[in-house]
């Protein structure tokens, strides 16, 4: 198949999505172009209301007592109650996460591009450009009794929406009294009891949602796959941790704590891929440019067989060989860029 936008083309169609659009014919995306539709779309979905909030803001205080001011000032509590339902979902899963057991590595909030990132109680935190959605990173080191350690740190987000409609159910009573003033039309409690009953039923129902990672798995989906999941799985998801707190260190500048995580690690995991191309990969932060390439080359018949870290492990090679930068290395650094792409075509990493 082939994308009707940035002509990206693969035999796997399920990096595809075909739809009609609004007074058009039907269109093939990449899920990267799709990603890249859907941001634009809450793009406006955002800016928008807020914009409106404002305006009604101004000409209330210039026109006091106006009911279509209070209308404007509805939509603008729609677009900042959005970001904060969003903050307290994702917390949600954070607090309960480490209640379980978790390590939470980085919270973000909205799609896009980071506009915004800092740490804070041995947290990353990350706000991108179109502030709608987020996500929480965590995993546990203890896999013991794993399935119910993950639904529990799945339904924090939906707990915490679960208590904003009750909250604003028993304030309802705030509505009446705005009503009273002139802000009399803004009905904030209302609002936050639709939006958190959309936002529960929206999570809770299993569904995956396109991202420049691909379609990735709601809070509902993800439950249904937690208990699904096999003791190799669980077992490949520890090893996944001690790769997530070499990231971690990494971010930090701390690459030797990263090369003792990652060392560690293969002590526990010797067969894990994720580890062994980390390990790798790492020399490439280290500056040892030929003795990555001559480890990540290595690795070449090893991963044969791997979907997931096959593609990553040619663009990974294609990096070093750029970085080196002779002519020789250059073609094939060209040549196993390409051949990632074809592989998995909407990855953002790839393209770039």
């Amino acid at each position: 198949m082939k994308c009707d936008k940035c002509g990206l083309e693969s035999e796997n169609q399920a990096f595809f999505k075909t739809e009609r659009e609004p007074f058009s014919k039907r269109k093939t995306l990449c899920l990267s172009c799709q990603s890249a539709k859907e941001a634009s779309v809450f793009k406006v979905i955002f800016w928008i209301p807020f914009s409106l909030g404002l305006l009604g803001l101004f000409l209330m205080i210039l026109h006091p007592g106006s009911r279509g001011n209070a209308l404007m000032i509805n939509f603008g509590f729609i677009a900042v109650a959005g970001i904060c339902i969003s903050l307290m979902h994702e917390l949600g899963h954070a607090f309960v996460g480490r209640v379980a057991g978790f390590k939470i590595f980085a919270v973000e909030i909205g799609i896009g591009p980071y506009v915004l990132e800092f740490k804070r109680f041995g947290i990353r935190w990350r706000l991108k450009k179109t502030p709608v959605g987020g996500r929480a990173y965590g995993l546990p080191l203890d896999i013991r009794g794993f399935r119910l350690k993950q639904t529990l740190f799945v339904l924090g987000g939906p707990a915490v929406n679960a208590i904003l409609f009750l909250l604003a159910w028993k304030c309802r009573w705030l509505d009446v009294m705005l009503g009273q003033t002139r802000l009399s039309g803004f009905l904030p409690m209302q609002f936050l009891l639709v939006m958190n009953a959309a936002a529960l039923i929206g999570n809770l129902t299993p569904q995956r949602t396109s991202s420049a990672e691909g379609r990735l798995p709601n809070d509902g989906l993800n439950i249904w796959l937690t208990w699904k999941q096999t003791p190799q799985t669980i077992a490949a998801i520890k090893a996944a941790y001690y790769s997530f707190e070499a990231e971690k260190c990494r971010r930090d500048h701390k690459l030797g704590e990263a090369r003792r995580w990652l060392d560690e690690g293969l002590r526990e995991f010797p067969a894990s891929h994720t580890l062994t191309l980390a390990c790798a990969t790492y020399l490439v932060f280290e500056n040892k440019l030929d003795e990555a390439r001559q480890a990540l080359v290595g690795l070449r018949t090893m991963l044969a067989d791997d979907k997931a870290l096959f593609p990553l492990l040619l663009n990974n090679i294609a990096y070093v060989d750029a970085l080196i930068g002779s002519s020789e290395l250059l073609a094939e650094a060209d040549d196993y860029s390409q051949q990632a792409l074809r592989t998995i075509p909407w990855l953002v990493h790839f393209k770039g």
